[in-house]
């Protein structure tokens, strides 16, 4: 019989979101020193991931517990898994936040255990090439990521390659060893020990994990704090009917007693051989899946950007907080505060105290908000000296620059018609697709570009699709062409800027709404023109957390990062855009969407379709998703919601 390797990846962390400051002595009592207690009685091998922070609570509440690990690991029974100074989700974080994350949280683990971990845990198991950059720089040797979601993004690998350690590799061509957590396999572990699973049914599916090969797995990679302690979260919370710990060990001592099963360190198992299944370089993302996460669809990253109590706010004001310090060494102490606020579990379940807490903190150290400089104006039809001309006629405004060609819809809100760079093509780029050219009625409808859309469960749509009389100012640089579109949710503003002297397009929002509901804001769409692409060459590339930038080529895949995973969560995935940039196209040009994050720190979420003979190849700006984290804004809001952004082309 082969053997099957097994190890464990517990992951602690006294920051999660649910949990009552007053409740982590508690947590630590009844979570962290059973597992310890377990590791002694059954000598059993297990890793332990712990953020700088965690440690740092720990060693005020007990420093026993410390000693207990330290003497734990000196013995070879437990592992170090790193993870950072906080639980942030890499791929939402600018690269700078990345790097300070890994190099104050090795700080802790230096300080308070002696000990520098060669293995990282990925947070949240959110995934992008820049968590293996940012590892193999700080000097971790292997990343534990989930199984599940890389292999749905990637349905043409060998299922059997997640029975082994793989390779990861980095931007610059580097490779990290990739160590494979199971989520269905913790999750049955945590049915187990909650009563909800009989052994021999789990011992079962543990023992058809085996094969003609040897074969590593990861029995458990996720939270201690679900035994024998409930943070009260959800009235569906299993009731804790038995000591669970001791169901927990049960469990071990039975596998590590069965026939062909044994435990070992992920570490151990990094080093190993499994030559039928290992040493492959794999890609865990793909076009419609660029940030693979946990679990199930809910968990998807729109989770710790856009939904919350209110995300986007927290976020952008983490954002002008970085954009303070970019010359700041990262061994300055406001990266870490910095880090510490960007933290995940201030943005899913968090109680009324810690919230209250957390804004007050965010509020004390955050850079004032960016307002834009008012524009000198004259009106109506001209033609300037610098050939710059501007024709409104019944529908339509167009406006002609040498550098930009523009037109836009005055019946629909000043969407974008068509966007030309003459200096690149002839062709128009983008803008509306008009009802009935796509061949699928399915997709007949009119397809805008520049436009808002509100959605809300069991409630009419909110556009920006209505007819406006817009100003039209001329300054030295640009045109800008402004007007008020009324909604049942307040007035939308909208500003459009049309550069004289660059290939640049501005587009802001400014939403006067007293509420923002729970649903789904999305705007700023840019639809690229059939016809004017190269539509087996389409692609877009963007930062996720690293300095170099992630590319996603589309090929025939259909996807909608906007599609919901059912009736509570309104989308699937999002790009974060970390560095202010998403760029599209194909091999001979590219346009670049900047956005300000300082103004508002949207995600992008991207749509391609393959259609008959054409594609429909889409980038739209999330504001807002829905999620079971989401809640309705507590007061009225006094500022308008606004958001900021830019069309250029951009080189391929």
């Amino acid at each position: 019989m082969q053997r099957l390797r097994l190890f464990v990846v517990f992951h602690l962390n006294l920051a999660f979101s649910s949990v009552p400051e007053e409740h982590r002595a508690i947590v630590v009592e009844r979570c962290y020193w059973p597992l310890l207690r377990m590791v002694r009685a059954l000598r059993m091998p297990i890793g332990i991931e712990l953020t700088g922070m965690t440690l740092r609570w720990i060693n005020d509440i007990d420093p026993s517990w410390l000693a207990e690990f330290r003497a734990l690991h000196t013995e070879g029974l437990v592992e170090l898994v790193g993870s950072g100074r906080a639980q942030l989700i890499a791929p939402l974080a600018p690269w700078r936040v990345n790097a300070a994350n890994l190099h104050w949280g090795l700080g802790d683990y230096a300080e308070l255990l002696g000990i520098v971990p060669e293995t990282l845990l990925v947070n949240e198991q959110a995934y992008s090439r820049a968590c293996v950059d940012h590892a193999l720089a700080a000097g971790f040797k292997n990343v534990v990521l989930e199984w599940e979601n890389a292999w749905r993004a990637n349905p043409s690998w060998d299922r059997r390659w997640g029975y082994a350690p793989q390779h990861l590799r980095s931007s610059t061509g580097a490779s990290a060893r990739l160590l494979w957590n199971q989520s269905i396999a913790f999750q049955k572990v945590q049915r187990f020990v909650h009563g909800e699973l009989e052994l021999p049914d789990l011992l079962a599916y543990v023992d058809a994990q085996r094969g003609p090969d040897d074969r590593a797995f990861c029995i458990y990679g996720n939270d201690a704090e679900v035994f024998d302690y409930r943070p009260g979260r959800f009235q569906t919370e299993s009731v804790i009917e038995h000591r669970e710990w001791e169901r927990l060990e049960s469990l071990f001592r039975a596998l590590h007693e069965r026939e062909g099963i044994s435990f070992a360190l992920p570490c151990s198992i990094a080093a190993a051989a499994f030559p039928a299944l290992g040493d492959r370089r794999l890609e865990p993302q793909s076009a419609a899946e660029p940030v693979p996460t946990k679990k199930q669809g809910k968990y998807n990253v729109t989770r710790w950007a856009v939904t919350g109590r209110d995300d986007l706010t927290i976020n952008t004001r983490c954002q002008q907080l970085h954009d303070a310090l970019v010359d700041v060494p990262l061994s300055d102490p406001r990266w870490a505060e910095l880090c510490e606020l960007w933290s995940s579990d201030f943005r899913t379940h968090i109680t009324d105290d810690r919230w209250r807490a957390f804004r007050a903190r965010l509020d004390a150290v955050s850079s004032p908000e960016k307002t834009a400089a008012p524009a000198t104006a004259s009106h109506g039809n001209s033609l300037s000296e610098d050939g710059t001309t501007i024709d409104r006629g019944a529908r339509f405004l167009t406006v002609t620059t040498p550098h930009v060609n523009v037109v836009f819809d005055m019946r629909k809100g000043l969407c974008i018609e068509d966007l030309v760079f003459p200096k690149r093509s002839r062709q128009s780029l983008l803008g509306t697709i008009p009802h009935g050219y796509l061949d699928d009625v399915r997709w007949s409808a009119d397809w805008f570009s520049g436009h808002l859309v509100f959605e809300a469960p069991g409630k009419p749509k909110v556009t920006d699709l209505e007819r406006v009389d817009p100003t039209v100012e001329s300054t030295e640089d640009a045109i800008i062409v402004r007007a008020r579109v009324p909604s049942s949710l307040g007035f939308i503003e909208k500003t459009l800027t049309v550069s004289k002297t660059s290939e640049r397009v501005g587009l802001t929002f400014a939403l006067y709404w007293t509420e923002l509901p729970v649903g789904s804001l999305r705007l700023g769409h840019v639809l690229l023109k059939p016809g004017a692409w190269n539509d087996r060459a389409l692609r877009y590339r963007t930062h996720l957390g690293g300095e170099h930038l992630e590319e996603f080529r589309c090929g025939d895949e259909s996807f909608d990062h906007g599609d919901p995973v059912s009736f509570l969560v309104s989308a699937s995935t999002a790009v974060g855009m970390t560095e202010g940039f998403l760029d599209l196209g194909d091999d001979a040009l590219m346009l670049r969407i900047s956005i300000d994050r300082c103004v508002s720190a949207a995600v992008g979420s991207m749509t391609h379709h393959r259609i008959g003979r054409d594609r429909f190849f889409r980038f739209c700006a999330s504001l807002r998703e829905m999620d079971e984290t989401t809640r309705k804004a507590e007061t009225a809001r006094t500022e308008p919601l606004r958001f900021a952004m830019a069309i250029e082309p951009a080189k391929a």
